[in-house]
């Protein structure tokens, strides 16, 4: 695992070679343990595990020169054994025991004592000299224990004894033993397989030193892990794996009814470990290692993403500006490559080629990606497949899609379809390992339009049901990885108008077909996606009236004037928890003017600020006459770029400014007057 790697890395760096001189460091590098070494042979060998009874000897004869006795000897081999202790826990033992402080040890007795120790060889010539050279400007004998327990080469020693171990803290001091039994066991129980050194060290390493709890280790990092989320388990051996996880025993019968009901009315997986990790049994697991439950930190599925702590709704594409929302389009036809340049990743036993951006955190999508993490901004993604002249990518594609249209409907079946699945899979994962999280990942652009997301039926229904399927795929992988993400469905402002020309297809029938195949799917959470321009997209003056606008379900279109109807229909059909964000927004000043542009943006904020199901408003604010489009949506050095800055930023002035130079403009007297919710 990278992130083991890099913490072992890490522990040696800070632990171990900070502040020493290179020489020093040279004589930490690893060499193979010798089978044939005199340590090894003069061992007597008494009692049934000759190997660990060889290990303690050695510490009795290295450390205080003497033989072992038959009641030390055998308590020690018995800890071990039965992983009570660790080779930590030994080697503090010995080197702080009476005994051995009693001894008048020399500085380089003290260094070539740990070589052969730790491991079992002589220091050479270097390397003696430049641990010795520390300890003679005075560094602490404690500093130099702590390094050579806490090293690689010890780690490969205990695995050849087949013993923990173990993790020595600043001072000496050996950390919990139980914290290494802790995490061997959920190597055994989660993973189903033996545990490698890196990694059952480094976690029990972060475990004491307080950087994670035991409780987040279990519940996140194992059964979060992407190892364990490859492995195909029904609901029944998932809640069965979980009793025995968590509370050390089979599920009894109404334990067990009881979560598969849960399941039943919806519950997430995630959720259900939680569940587990919050319980009075599981502390008292976690307490018999002699380990400390505590609630800091604790894993909880609802606390990650930015929308669920009030971050402010605004945003602007392209983001110039710090604002809460983040935005980024994310083109999926990007990420897929061939075999002659792409990096294999195999899922599934099949094997495909992706970019090296997914392998890369410090490459552009994840270095802006933590960026918006860092800044606790909310990271919007809209994934977006365009049509290439290459046929690798074109697989990604609905059958039958030709070139031309904006944007296309991803596959969900077949070829296009499995490649989907692993896209997702490798993406979810990455953002696991590198400790970063998308908010709010967006299925498509516009998806009811076959212009900016073609699929060759123009059926409302045949659409809807590839959606749905590639949407849930989509759903069901980055969910398992984080269970906080949102999953949105995208669609435009025709409501219930079908746009000849560029096939738009009724909103809202899309969406209702869409609610209507993920609902055979389980209780999906899912979100909508939606851009809330005018009903006329090159005409500001929201306010001078639209027969398509109207207060009806029935309305052809939906802009800030019957928003709220718009939104009480989600809440009312399939509940408050399907949230809205406005993800795209923008107001030309090319035909309407820039005073209209202003007012048209005002209103719109807050329309949607005060609208209770709605948590974000991201700004379209490019000038597309430059790109051949047919509106100036641009708003810097404008009027609007003003309204933009001065909306909540706090200052009773600017407020009272937006209030007099707009409200005539739109001809009302209050925003009381013509936004729902209206409260300031």
């Amino acid at each position: 695992m990278k992130k083991l790697k890099k913490l072992i890395t890490l522990v040696l760096s800070i632990c171990l070679f900070a502040a020493l001189p290179e020489s020093g460091v040279k004589a930490l590098s690893m060499h193979p343990v010798d089978e044939e070494s005199p340590l090894f042979e003069e061992a007597p060998v008494y009692g049934d595990n000759d190997q660990l009874r060889a290990i303690v000897a050695r510490f009795y004869r290295i450390t205080l020169q003497r033989e072992p006795d038959a009641d030390g000897w055998n308590h020690w081999v018995e800890q071990l054994e039965n992983q009570r202790s660790d080779g930590a826990n030994l080697a503090h033992s010995f080197f702080h025991s009476p005994e051995f402080l009693d001894r008048e040890i020399s500085n380089e007795e003290y260094v070539t004592m740990l070589y052969t120790a730790f491991f079992d060889r002589e220091p050479d010539e270097e390397g003696f000299a430049g641990w010795l050279d520390v300890l003679t400007r005075g560094g602490d004998r404690n500093d130099l224990l702590r390094g050579f327990v806490n090293s690689q080469e010890f780690s490969n020693l205990c695995d050849r004894f087949g013993i923990l171990r173990g993790y020595m803290m600043a001072g000496a001091v050996p950390a919990n033993p139980g914290i290494a039994q802790f995490v061997s066991r959920l190597y055994t129980v989660v993973l189903e397989r033996n545990y490698e050194s890196e990694g059952l060290n480094g976690w029990t390493q972060k475990i004491a030193d307080g950087e994670v709890n035991p409780c987040h280790v279990a519940a996140v990092d194992f059964i979060g892990s992407p190892e364990f989320s490859q492995r195909v388990l029904s609901d029944g051996d998932y809640i069965r794996l979980l009793y025995n996880a968590f509370f050390g025993r089979p599920a009894d019968d109404g334990g067990y009814a009881y979560w598969m009901g849960q399941i039943g009315y919806g519950a997430l997986r995630n959720e259900i470990v939680y569940g587990f990790s919050c319980s009075a049994e599981f502390r008292d697991l976690v307490e018999s290692y002699g380990l400390t439950y505590t609630e800091e930190g604790h894993y909880n599925p609802r606390n990650s993403n930015p929308y669920t702590r009030g971050i402010g709704i605004k945003g602007v594409q392209g983001d110039p500006d710090p604002y809460p929302q983040g935005f980024m389009n994310l083109y999926l036809d990007e990420f897929v490559w061939n075999e002659e340049f792409g990096v294999p990743y195999e899922f599934e036993g099949k094997t495909y080629y992706f970019t090296g951006d997914l392998d890369d955190p410090g490459g552009r999508l994840f270095s802006r990606i933590r960026e918006l993490n860092e800044a606790d901004r909310a990271v919007n993604a809209v994934f977006i497949l365009r049509y290439t002249n290459y046929p690798f990518q074109q697989v990604l594609c609905d059958a039958n899609a030709p070139a031309g249209a904006g944007y296309y409907l991803p596959a969900s079946s077949g070829e296009g379809g499995d490649t989907m699945r692993a896209l997702w899979t490798k993406l979810a994962s990455r953002l696991q390992e590198y400790g970063l999280h998308i908010d709010n990942y967006i299925y498509g652009n516009e998806a009811n339009s076959t212009y900016y997301c073609y699929e060759s039926s123009f059926d409302v229904a045949t659409k809807a049901a590839k959606y749905a399927e590639g949407f849930y795929a989509m759903y069901d992988i980055v969910t398992r990885y984080n269970p906080d993400t949102r999953c949105s469905i995208a669609i435009d402002h025709s409501w219930n108008l079908t746009f000849a020309p560029r096939q738009v297809l009724p909103a809202k029938a899309f969406l209702d077909n869409v609610a209507a195949g993920l609902a055979k799917k389980g209780n999906v959470n899912w979100f909508v996606s939606t851009h809330m321009y005018p009903a006329k997209v090159n005409f500001s003056n929201l306010w001078d009236g639209n027969p398509s606008v109207t207060q009806s379900p029935d309305s052809e279109m939906f802009d800030a004037r019957n928003l709220k109807m718009v939104t009480d229909y989600i809440k009312n059909t399939y509940g408050a928890q399907h949230r809205v964000m406005l993800t795209e927004n923008g107001f030309e000043s090319n035909v309407s003017g820039e005073t209209n542009q202003a007012a048209a943006l005002a209103y719109s904020y807050y329309v949607a600020k005060y609208n209770d199901m709605v948590d974000c408003f991201i700004l379209n604010a490019n000038n597309e006459l430059a790109a051949g489009g047919e509106c100036d949506f641009s708003i810097s050095g404008k009027l609007a770029g003003a309204v933009w800055n001065y909306l909540d930023d706090g200052d009773p002035a600017h407020k009272d400014w937006i209030d007099r130079t707009f409200l005539p403009v739109i001809g009302a007297s209050s925003w009381k007057d013509i936004v729902p919710g209206y409260t300031d």
